[in-house]
């Protein structure tokens, strides 16, 4: 019900990333405002780790948000 709703698809986009820019700047050593911070490929994290968990569930909330809002437009 809630899932194409792009305020709730918006929410959903920003705990996932701050999520994984918390544990992203945790480990490479960096600030969690660092805007470079998703274009570093190490902050992608290894296969299977949590940094990688982490950032597939942004890329898919990330994907979720746009798909939402571009149904909204349409």
């Amino acid at each position: 019900m809630y899932q194409n709703c792009p305020r709730s698809s918006e929410i959903l986009f920003a705990a996932a990333d701050a999520t994984w820019r918390t544990e992203a700047a945790r480990l490479l050593d960096r600030r969690a405002d660092d805007p470079e911070l998703v274009l570093c490929p190490e902050a992608r994290g290894r296969p299977h780790s949590l940094l990688r968990l982490a950032y597939e569930a942004r890329e898919r909330a990330l994907a979720g948000w746009k798909a939402s809002r571009a149904e909204a437009a349409a």
